[in-house]
């Protein structure tokens, strides 16, 4: 097994290489970043005229990261980083140099692009785990993040057996809100300069630039105030409903690391501003799109951590995911977010009036109620 897993992550590692080569190597003979889209406009007027037409923009490479001198210093980042990633394909029992130079340099070449995003993944997880290679690869950092996106029922209840992860289950909080955070405020950022400001909308818009301020960065710190605040009023809510209600006996640990770990594909929507789709409002197209989708996915992965955690069967765990979701909502948006911040881009939702929003949580509730999740076990 050991073997396994440092094969696999230099695999992996030399994958993602080899792609953030093929991406600088694309930019160098552009002279500026990949640039996907359907359209060929001159003004961002004519792109912007609202006439229902479908458009996108994805950009591969930030131009002001890469224009002139510094394509120099991307293509040697590149060189460098295949270099080390081919070191570790030879010798994959030691990885810890070539492994920390994959690990920095794929995650610094996400301003040229990321090997098309993709490359960047696989560099930063195939070191991630090449750096822990003695493990089975399934026990990873970045392998329970594969599992856990794969909803593998197996790696819940291991994480629910094993109460050494909750150090790890704070970590992927703040790491997976970093992410949430950094991308959202990112896109948010972004958006409003292109509806305020003409110049920087033809940047954005037809040259693939990402505009940067510092105070953005401040937003990720928030996130993860607030995501500690979410993940133990949620995993209080399911503990209670899991203990009181259903009767099991489930340690309130145990119930908080599985919930930590079920928020994996949150950190998808560090991508948003990467890329724009039709009139770039915060509207239910984009990004809002990739924020229902997320949080789906998340919705799936909650209902089978419950699942592992109760011992109970999909239809009971939908409906402890149901009641305790609703009352999550009700206390998070209508009564801590309203209160604590006038507002937290990408996250605050209006939600009313208050007949509307009493008569989702009975709604929910009885729900539940017809799923069996007030049946005693």
């Amino acid at each position: 097994m050991e073997s396994r897993t440092a094969i696999i992550a230099a695999r992996m590692s030399l994958i993602g290489a080899i792609l953030i080569f093929i991406n600088v190597l694309m930019i160098a003979s552009n002279g500026s970043s990949v640039l996907v889209s359907p359209y060929s406009v001159s003004s961002v007027q004519e792109l912007l005229k609202g006439d229902g037409s479908l458009w996108y923009r994805m950009s591969f490479g930030v131009p002001s990261f890469v224009k002139g001198p510094l394509m120099v210093v991307w293509l040697v980042v590149s060189v460098i980083n295949l270099v080390s990633a081919t070191f570790l394909n030879l010798i994959p029992e030691r990885p810890l140099i070539p492994g920390f130079f994959v690990l920095v340099l794929s995650l610094c070449s996400f301003l040229a692009g990321g090997g098309f995003i993709l490359g960047s993944l696989l560099g930063i997880m195939g070191s991630g785990m090449g750096l822990q290679w003695r493990k089975p690869w399934q026990e990873t950092f970045f392998g329970r993040f594969i599992m856990v996106a794969k909803l593998d029922s197996k790696m819940f209840a291991s994480i629910k057996g094993n109460p050494k992860l909750l150090h790890e289950a704070v970590f992927i909080i703040m790491f997976i809100n970093v992410l949430s955070g950094l991308g959202c405020g990112l896109y948010i950022f972004n958006v409003d300069k292109i509806l305020n400001s003409p110049s920087a909308a033809k940047q954005i818009l037809l040259l693939g630039e990402m505009l940067l301020d510092m105070p953005v960065l401040n937003l990720p710190i928030v996130y993860i105030g607030l995501s500690i605040i979410k993940w133990m009023l949620l995993s209080l809510i399911l503990y209670f409903i899991g203990s009181k209600l259903l009767g099991a006996e489930t340690e309130f640990n145990a119930v908080a690391r599985s919930i930590a770990f079920a928020y994996v594909p949150i950190c998808l929507q560090v991508f948003l501003p990467f890329v724009y789709l039709s009139q770039p409002f915060l509207t239910l197209h984009w990004p809002m799109t990739i924020f229902f989708l997320t949080n789906f996915w998340m919705t799936f992965a909650l209902v089978i951590a419950v699942k592992q955690l109760f011992e109970v069967d999909a239809k009971n765990a939908m409906g402890i995911i149901m009641l305790g979701g609703s009352i999550y909502w009700l206390l998070i948006y209508r009564f801590i977010l309203p209160v604590v911040f006038v507002t937290v881009p990408g996250v605050l939702f209006n939600i009313g009036p208050n007949e509307f929003v009493l008569s989702l949580i009975s709604l929910a509730a009885v729900l539940s109620f017809l799923l069996g999740t007030f049946r005693k076990r």
